[in-house]
């Protein structure tokens, strides 16, 4: 059995310290040129709405996507085919958070008018925090009404949040945009009016300037009402005639959690986190969401893999161990040097696309290799975790942001504690359900029926518990259904870029990991050297 030389040796250490300081081994990736950077209005997408639209049918569109940003393209395709008119329509945004931060940039967006195409679209989608606000400066939204839940209190101090009704105006303050509002029922109140520039995205942190200094092109009615007072207030709201009504839910309005939580209560750190992420994605790459559940069924094999080994390893003490033998963890990472063009070649062949960054057999050998070398330092219960998790694209590729931040990293999303001012938390069964319970009380109090239903996921960038995602989903439409009578349950759209495709990503099958460890055990990799490992 030959050893792990001092040679390869120092290839581990260099590798390992180039991605722990971050750097990038540079790829000739001829994915990147396959990806369209620019919303493709005549995909599946863009079809399913026309389909409606041709069929005469009377069915109230709904649609489920990934990002919050993404029902843009739906609620602007909608007033395009009639289904919604194109400005000063009404928004009923069920949400964990208010998303009203100003995009970054502002200039691009179309100002007071509606976007002339989807190159248009497409830069309004700059995060998913500021998708509304950019509806908004366009004129497509004029009044919004945001339902906030209780467990959110924390964010609510200060004024009294359970209902609050704003006037706000938009304008020039040349160049730059400006914004101004003052709360209903406050005569003689000043106007608040700020002006934006390079370093503020919410309105209240940008300079202050007199409202005589603000050219105002347009009017909005703001709404922050709790959900223990919705139903009240809303049975009571007068619905202008001639406007459409846009109810648009973030899954995220149930619970938010973090999903590095349990991961760090493991032992793992966020920088063995990076870490994995830079291997990965120096070896992986996707243009769609199809290729990214390839490469996470790839990944997930892979830890199925290395936890088998580790199993019988020396290290873990259990009953199998005691039987038949151990195994030196040099042992088993001299067996994985070996044999790692083998493992690579399965990997291809099991493959209809190509998900490899580079054709540098040597590249990827050596990058596999330290992959290899790294999670066999980790225990069960980590690599356990590990797999629950899986790997995905850092944001949706329908992101202007995909071509910078689309890279595979441990699929934890961005919610990260200690870097965010999100708070959490984790429901029950119970109060999920009594929560639903509220949400068809709102939307019956209503009194006006949407005329387009917008549902957000927010698992990818995490927020919306993953485990909890299926149920909440489920119920939120099967609710919905029973509320309007032109809502088809079977009729409901999924997005083409939905993480984990319509099932969702807790929900997603591994098909790849028994027969991942089934053929490396038939070709007699294992066999010829750990014959007890399957």
């Amino acid at each position: 059995m030959r050893r792990v030389n001092l040679k390869r040796c120092f290839l581990y250490f260099i590798i390992l310290v180039i991605i722990f300081n971050g750097a990038r081994i540079i790829f000739d990736n001829e994915k990147e040129d396959d990806h369209i950077f620019k919303l493709d209005f005549t995909s599946e997408d863009r079809n399913w709405l026309l389909s409606l639209k041709t069929s005469r049918s009377k069915e109230l569109p709904t649609v489920v996507v990934e990002e919050h940003y993404e029902v843009l393209q739906y609620w602007f395709q909608a007033a395009e085919l009639d289904f919604i008119p194109r400005s000063k329509n009404i928004l009923l945004h069920i949400d964990g958070h208010v998303d009203g931060a100003i995009p970054y940039d502002d200039y691009s967006i179309p100002r007071f008018r509606s976007p002339r195409d989807s190159d248009e679209i497409y830069i309004m989608m700059q995060r998913n925090d500021m998708f509304l606000v950019a509806a908004v400066i366009t004129g497509f939204i004029d009044h919004v009404i945001w339902v906030w839940p209780t467990w959110d209190g924390p964010n609510h101090d200060g004024e009294d949040w359970s209902q609050l009704k704003y006037k706000v105006e938009i304008g020039i303050s040349d160049p730059s945009l400006c914004f101004c509002w003052m709360a209903f029922e406050s005569k003689g109140a000043p106007w608040n009016c700020h002006i934006r520039n390079t370093t503020c995205t919410e309105a209240s942190d940008c300079p202050k300037i007199a409202r005589n200094k603000c050219v105002i092109h347009s009017r909005v009615v703001l709404e922050v009402i709790s959900e223990s007072l919705a139903s009240s207030i809303l049975a009571k709201e007068k619905w202008p005639e001639g406007k459409g009504l846009i109810l648009d839910i973030d899954e995220d309005f149930f619970g938010c959690w973090s999903d590095v939580i349990p991961l760090y209560e493991a032992g793992l750190t966020q920088n063995n986190l990076d870490v994995i992420s830079h291997m990965v994605s120096s070896l992986f790459c996707a243009s769609s969401a199809t290729e990214e559940a390839v490469v996470d069924r790839v990944y997930v094999g892979i830890l199925a893999f290395i936890r088998s080994l580790k199993f019988r390893s020396c290290v873990v003490q259990n009953e199998v161990n005691q039987g038949a033998g151990c195994y030196r963890l040099i042992d088993i990472e001299n067996f994985l040097i070996e044999n790692d063009k083998d493992i690579i070649s399965f990997i291809k062949s099991r493959q209809t696309t190509n998900i490899f960054c580079t054709a540098e057999e040597k590249v990827e050998g050596l990058v596999f290799q330290s992959l290899f070398h790294y999670l066999l330092n980790f225990s069960i219960e980590q690599l356990d975790l590990l797999q629950q998790l899986g790997v995905c694209l850092g944001v949706s590729p329908s992101s202007p942001n995909y071509p910078t931040d689309g890279k595979f990293h441990v699929c934890h999303g961005e919610n990260i504690p200690n870097k965010t001012l999100v708070p959490f938390h984790m429901p029950t069964e119970e109060e999920i359900d009594f929560r639903v319970l509220r949400f068809k009380q709102i939307i019956t109090s209503a009194g006006k029926p949407p005329n387009i239903i917008t549902i957000s996921r927010s698992v990818r960038d995490g927020y919306t518990p993953k485990h909890f995602s299926n149920m909440i989903e489920s119920r939120l439409i099967d609710n919905i259904s029973k509320t309007y009578r032109r809502m088809d349950i079977n009729g409901v759209y999924y997005d083409a870029n939905l993480l984990g495709g319509k099932k969702g990503w807790h929900g997603r099958s591994q098909p790849l990991v028994p027969y991942f460890l089934g053929q490396l055990g038939y070709k007699g990799l294992l066999r010829k050297f750990l014959p007890h490992i399957i």
